[in-house]
């Protein structure tokens, strides 16, 4: 298996990602991101901080996700997410 050469922009979990030759046929994002979880919930607070989605909206979408490593997550995501979830 390969080294590990990303870390995911939520949760900080190391993997492996390159967008040629072992992972050509992989999403873009999992340039940022090493599962759709982490995708998810950073689009959702994106929208969330661009006022594109409410306060209220974030919440029932976040519900949705996984946040059971919350504590795992970067301080700032870790902050947005209490701050809309409260």
């Amino acid at each position: 298996m390969a080294r590990a050469n990303r870390t995911c922009k939520v949760c900080g979990k190391k993997y492996y990602y390159c967008p040629s030759c072992p992972d050509v046929t992989k999403p873009s994002w999992y340039g940022m991101f090493h599962e759709e979880n982490c995708k998810n919930i950073f689009y959702i607070l994106m929208d969330s901080f661009l006022g594109k989605i409410t306060k209220a909206g974030a919440r029932k979408k976040l519900e949705t996700c996984d946040l059971s490593n919350l504590t795992s997550f970067d301080a700032g995501i870790q902050k947005q997410i209490r701050d809309i979830m409260q």
